[in-house]
């Protein structure tokens, strides 16, 4: 009996190094779900400081459940449309999982940290992401999106039609 187990004992770490690298190569969370905003959402900023709102995430899927879920309020050029994206992250705040068929109503962050983007003028969006192991933003994939419609200036800007010269 001793035997076996010996036996037993060295097959199995013979074979751990080939499972423990199986297991990384697997595509866990690979899928997102169907979760998306339902009504509005809005911020507030003042300093430092944001509050997140939104009127309702739902995860439409049928069966199963979400990776971890979060608001995240970006910076960009140009309103979001699809695909990736590239600007600034100002913000974000973690709702958690959610249940296929349920939902998070009247969500507010409270008080939380904000970042500013450059100088510059930019295209406000809030996305709900979820955490799908992803290799880029921390793990995260946009699952939704909501662009604000009014541009924010951050630091100097030109009005509109004025014509800048530089002095010799």
């Amino acid at each position: 009996m001793a035997h076996v187990s010996r036996v037993a004992r060295r097959i199995f770490i013979a074979l751990l190094p080939l499972t423990l690298v199986l297991l990384g190569a697997a595509p866990f969370g690979a899928k997102a779900s169907n979760v998306q905003f339902v009504g509005t959402a809005a911020y507030s900023y003042a300093g430092n400081s944001v509050v997140l709102t939104a009127d309702k995430v739902e995860n439409f899927d049928s069966s199963g459940y979400s990776g971890t879920l979060k608001l995240e309020l970006w910076a960009l050029a140009a309103p979001y449309t699809s695909g990736s994206v590239t600007g600034y992250k100002l913000a974000e705040y973690t709702l958690g999982q959610l249940s296929a068929g349920f939902y998070y109503y009247n969500i507010n962050s409270g008080s939380i940290f904000f970042s500013y983007p450059p100088n510059g003028t930019w295209h406000f969006a809030m996305f709900v992401t979820e955490y799908v192991a992803s290799p880029l933003n921390g793990g995260y994939v946009f699952d939704d999106w909501i662009n604000f419609s009014t541009p924010v200036v951050i630091g100097p800007s030109t009005p509109t039609g004025w014509i800048v010269v530089e002095p010799k």
